[in-house]
């Protein structure tokens, strides 16, 4: 009896993935020595992102600007099991930084239908404590929580959230990826891929040019 429920419960989703988005913050306390700068986001595969900017949030710290914060896209132009690492490259001046964004995939949840399923499990102990009529209205009020929660906002909440995914994908967005962690990569780790995409934008960084 239960095989049903949990079936629903995994294969629908939370209510929140309908507010993933396709971009993420990231904090930073990066110095700026010029007022004109460059910011592009690589793909794992050198891929450029050509759909959405990367915002940036400044303050002033006495005669110096400094940026807070980077709002990137989450992109990738793999379209089937995509690498889950994007870089972004920032040249400011003389001065290249690049920045290994590595994300994982956000989880999500059919709510009602799996607090339903939970709940009717809870009514199987209540049941074998010969305990009938509390245990199967604990059992009618699982079930009622996962069908008509199920069908009313797990079901509708997971058409919209695919619906979105399917927008965000044939721009190259990833709503589903969460930000694992970023590292400031040096010269030397920078991937092949990343070399190549760099260059096909026909503004070689200085770091390369040493080589």
């Amino acid at each position: 009896m239960q095989i049903p429920f949990i079936a629903l419960a995994l294969g629908l989703s939370s209510c929140t993935s309908v507010f993933w988005v396709n971009n993420v913050a990231i904090p930073a306390d990066k110095e700026l020595t010029t007022r004109e700068i460059q910011l592009e986001i690589f793909d794992a595969v050198g891929q450029r992102c050509k759909s959405m900017d990367v915002e940036i949030t400044t303050t002033h710290r006495g005669e110096s600007a400094v940026i807070t914060e980077f709002k990137v896209p989450k992109f990738s132009s793999e379209n089937r099991q995509p690498t889950k690492v994007n870089y972004l490259w920032m040249v400011d001046g003389q001065d290249t930084v690049v920045y290994e964004l590595v994300y994982q995939r956000k989880l999500d949840w059919a709510v009602f239908s799996t607090v339903g399923w939970g709940v009717m499990l809870a009514s199987i102990p209540v049941i074998i404590n010969a305990e009938y009529f509390e245990g199967f209205v604990v059992l009618y009020m699982g079930a009622v929580t996962s069908i008509y929660g199920g069908l009313l906002i797990d079901l509708p909440t997971k058409i919209i959230s695919l619906m979105a995914d399917s927008r965000a994908r044939e721009d190259g967005f990833q709503r589903s990826w969460k930000l694992k962690g970023v590292r400031n990569l040096s010269p030397v780790d920078y991937p092949p891929m990343l070399v190549r995409g760099i260059k096909s934008l026909g503004d070689e960084p200085s770091v390369f040019r040493r080589r």
